[in-house]
């Protein structure tokens, strides 16, 4: 579901709309379905910011924003669900050409992907109920540093 709002995105905007994409839109874990509690006041707020700069409002699956995360972590970072629609939704306009590939964009990460531990473990382990296209299965290991290095040392030239 996409609706929009007349004119064009700035930089700015973007960064705006990302901003609200984050405080807005999460929904929380597939097994609870509930919108997280917001108060009227803080909805009217971000319609007023849509309005005020041209903004527009997309929609990022729990498959989608659960992908997006993962993508990130490649990056070295831990991110979490929210981060994750805004990072999915981003995706979308970058593929719709709504932002630029060659644009910069600021993705503002409000919280840790600790916070959503059993989300992340759920994602990688495949338990959520949805197909996963970055999964990195978790590896057991016995506690030694020795264990580690080769476990790495094993990944590192599967990728080579």
């Amino acid at each position: 579901m996409q609706h929009h709002l007349p004119g064009e995105l700035s930089f700015f905007r973007r960064i705006e709309y990302v901003r609200i994409c984050i405080e807005c839109t999460y929904l929380g874990p597939k097994n609870s379905r509930e919108k997280q509690p917001q108060s009227l006041l803080s909805i009217a707020k971000a319609i007023r910011t849509l309005k005020q700069f041209n903004g527009m409002v997309l929609d990022a699956s729990e498959q989608e924003l659960a992908d997006a995360t993962a993508v990130g972590d490649l990056t070295g970072m831990f991110t979490d669900p929210h981060t994750g629609v805004a990072l999915a939704v981003l995706k979308k306009l970058v593929d719709a050409k709504k932002i630029e590939r060659s644009e910069r964009v600021v993705v503002i990460s409000t919280a840790n992907g600790l916070k959503f531990s059993d989300f992340r473990v759920g994602y990688h382990e495949g338990t959520l109920g949805f197909q996963r296209a970055h999964a990195n299965r978790p590896i057991e290991l016995p506690p030694s540093v020795g264990a580690v290095k080769d476990a790495l040392r094993r990944g590192l030239e599967r990728r080579a």
